[in-house]
């Protein structure tokens, strides 16, 4: 936990960096990428690991899921010169919510009434987060008539 902790304070600082000092996002989303590889290969060397595959098939799922995850970084790092930092900070943590949703709808995982509450209370969370100025008004507007 100490170091998820660690980890996610460095990531979203190093996006204040960026954002602050107007590097480019692909710029952002390309050096986090190729510094990642970097750092994890030669953590595997010196751990002594075997990073070849044994499979043609995970390889390909690799691949898949590293092109995915490619995309989602760019276009995170582009949406964070556009969009208030702890708005798209806010927006790029709700990965939980989906996995739960995907895993739902593509492998009948199951979820019981309490996950289901406690996921419909977070998206409503996201959703005031990243509206909330434009909710306030809508609200203010219903009282005023």
């Amino acid at each position: 936990m100490v170091l998820v902790t660690i980890g996610e304070c460095l990531y979203s600082g190093g996006f204040v960096f960026a954002n602050e000092h107007g590097f480019h996002p692909t710029l952002t989303g390309l050096s986090r990428g190729l510094t990642l590889i970097v750092v994890v290969y030669f953590l595997l060397r010196y751990f002594k690991k075997d990073i070849t595959f044994k499979s043609v098939v995970d390889f390909k799922r690799i691949n898949l899921r590293s092109s995915i995850m490619v995309l989602q970084h760019l276009s995170y790092s582009a949406v964070q010169y556009y969009l208030p930092l702890p708005i798209a900070i806010t927006l790029s943590t709700t990965t939980p919510i989906f996995v739960c949703i995907y895993d739902y709808l593509l492998y009948g995982i199951a979820i019981n009434h309490l996950q289901i509450f406690f996921l419909v209370l977070s998206v409503i969370g996201v959703l005031i987060t990243a509206n909330g100025a434009y909710l306030i008004t809508l609200v203010d507007s219903s009282y005023s008539n």
